[in-house]
Order: structure tokens, then C-alpha cells, then sequence
């Protein structure tokens, strides 16, 4: 703007001074307290309609921050619960009762994080499986990919919601070496080395989940294939292998690597 100003200016000196040809015309220009009425930022307006409910939300396309007005479901709020209370109450039985803890008189969290492999097969499929699949069932997936925001932004925010649902989860069986602590000596690099092992699982099984949920519309297909898709890297991938090997306690770049290698992978497979 100060250039076009700058441009006129110098244009209408020019018409001020008398003669047909001018040489060596300068004009200095100088601009002070600039302020500005309107400023234009690129605004992303749409509505859609949920269930019958209409919805509208404004993206700013320069900050990319969304304001509006989201659906809610009491039943996803329901299964959120009862997935975080499926967690505690498995996580409990199979180191209380099944592992016999206080028949064994030793205390660590061996028996928890002995089953904690296949354990999250099962969780992060039920989590897994409503990511994608839900969103081409209710048909909001078109929605999605039309906002002005990359493709690997809203897979890479997927993933961090997953991972934190699994974070809470994990958090809240902190209670277990708390009261083991306290009735005897606990080794703590095992329980820190255990719990960081079960959070590099569950990202890479996160990532294959949504890989596989992506390629259906069905949450029970979606289920089934994410099961069976974490059971074989378990059994034959080596992720049952380095969940053992960090849950020791011993920190090897290989293990960090590997686990790496599945969870970049596998974002790189669903921004695809």
C-alpha cells in the first residue's frame, strides 16, 4: 500500500512542475501513524448437519484456530468410562488374582506388565477402531478433508487424542507401585522402564489401528482387523521382543527404533 501511495505522490509531483521534461525529480515520502480500519484474513466458513442438528464453525486460515460449535455424544462419553474402567479392572485382575501377587511375596509389577502386550491388543483396537471408520459412517469425513488444514495435521491430531486416552489410562493403574512401595523394596527401573514400553506399544499399535480403521466404514471390521493385525506384529513382528527388552528397565536405540520406524509408518500410511 505505502508503494502505490509512494507512486501517486510522485506522480502528482510530477504534474505540479511546470515544463515537458523533468530530470533528477525526487520526491521523499514519509509515513507516520499508520493505522488500519479492515484488516482481510483468509476465514473458512461451513456447516453441516449431525443427526439431524445443523453445525456451523469458522476456521482462520492464517492461525488455523477453529471457533464453533461441536456434537457431543453421551454414548461416546459412556464408552470412555467404561473403556477406562475396562482398563483398571483388567489391569487388576491379572496382577492380583491371575498372577497370585500376594502368594508370590515379591514385590514389582512383573505380572502387570507381563500381560500388558496383549492386554492393549484389545484396548487400542476398541480405541482404534471408531477413528476413521466413524467419521466415513457419519459421513463428517468429507468435512474433514475440505478444511484448510493438511492432511497429516488432523492424522497427527488422531493419533496425540489416542495417545492421550491411553496416557490416562495408563496413569491411573499408578496406584499399583505406589502401594507395592510401600509394602516393600521396589525396584523403580522396571516400573519406569514397564510403563514407557507400554506407551511405545500402544503408539504402535495405534498406528496400525488407524491404518486399518481408515480402510473401512465398519467400527466392527475395523475391531477385528486391528486385533488380528497387532496379534501377528506381537507373534511374529517383534513387538512382543522389544516391549521385553525396554520393560526392563534398559534403554537400547534399536528398541526406541524400531518402535519409531511402526509409529512413522504407520502416520505416513494413513496421511497417504
Amino acid at each position: 500500500a505505502q508503494q502505490d501511495m509512494a507512486t501517486a505522490q510522485e506522480r502528482r509531483c510530477s504534474g505540479d512542475v511546470p515544463g515537458d521534461t523533468q530530470r533528477g525529480l525526487r520526491v521523499n515520502n514519509a509515513f507516520s501513524q499508520v493505522t488500519f480500519k479492515h484488516v482481510l484474513l483468509p476465514i473458512w466458513i461451513a456447516a453441516y448437519r449431525y443427526k439431524g442438528k445443523p453445525f456451523q464453525f469458522l476456521v482462520n486460515g492464517q492461525t488455523g484456530e477453529v471457533v464453533g460449535k461441536a456434537p457431543w455424544s453421551f454414548w461416546k462419553i459412556f464408552f470412555f468410562c467404561v473403556f477406562i474402567a475396562a482398563v483398571l479392572a483388567v489391569a487388576l485382575y491379572s496382577f492380583f488374582w491371575q498372577e497370585h501377587f500376594f502368594a508370590r511375596g515379591v514385590a514389582d509389577l512383573r505380572p502387570l506388565f507381563e500381560q500388558m502386550p496383549k492386554l492393549l491388543i484389545i484396548l487400542v483396537a476398541a480405541l482404534a477402531m471408531r477413528m476413521w471408520a466413524d467419521e466415513k459412517r457419519a459421513g463428517t469425513l468429507e468435512v474433514l478433508l475440505t478444511l484448510p488444514v493438511p492432511r497429516w495435521q488432523l492424522v497427527l491430531g488422531k493419533f496425540i487424542a489416542g495417545m492421550v486416552l491411553m496416557t490416562v489410562a495408563l496413569a491411573l493403574t499408578l496406584g499399583l507401585p505406589v502401594t507395592i512401595a510401600h509394602m516393600g523394596n521396589l525396584d523403580l527401573g522396571p516400573v519406569v522402564g514397564g510403563y514407557l514400553a507400554a506407551l511405545l506399544l500402544s503408539a504402535a499399535y495405534l498406528s496400525i489401528g488407524m491404518c486399518v480403521s481408515a480402510a473401512t466404514d465398519n467400527q466392527i471390521v475395523a475391531f477385528v482387523g486391528t486385533a488380528l493385525a497387532c496379534a501377528i506384529a506381537y507373534q511374529f513382528g517383534g513387538t512382543g521382543t522389544h516391549f521385553e527388552s525396554v520393560a526392563r528397565g534398559v534403554l537400547d536405540l534399536r528398541d526406541l527404533a524400531y518402535y519409531a520406524g511402526i509409529i512413522a509408518a504407520g502416520i505416513g500410511v494413513n496421511v497417504l
